[in-house]
């Protein structure tokens, strides 16, 4: 997945450290089986997520960001936690 350009832009006036940003992780479930994403960055399998837009709402990255890989659709949304 692309570098969104917020992001790009926040580095061109911070440089390259660390940022503290809020983000959504989402667990998809079919019957008994989870679906998970292949990181671009390692390789390795892990939950879908990823980080919210500005003006985002938590609610609507996590039902965008599953879309995205996977194309699966929005079935039923049940938060089941949120921090931060």
């Amino acid at each position: 997945m692309a570098t969104p350009q917020f992001i790009l832009d926040l580095r061109k006036h911070i440089g390259h450290g660390p940022l503290w940003l809020s983000g959504v992780t989402a667990v998809v479930i079919d019957d008994e089986r989870i679906l998970l994403n292949r990181r671009s960055d390692t390789g390795r399998w892990a939950l879908l997520h990823g980080i919210l837009e500005p003006g985002e709402q938590p609610s609507g990255a996590v039902v965008r960001e599953p879309g995205r890989p996977s194309r699966c659709g929005s079935g039923h949304l049940l938060t089941s936690g949120l921090s931060g």
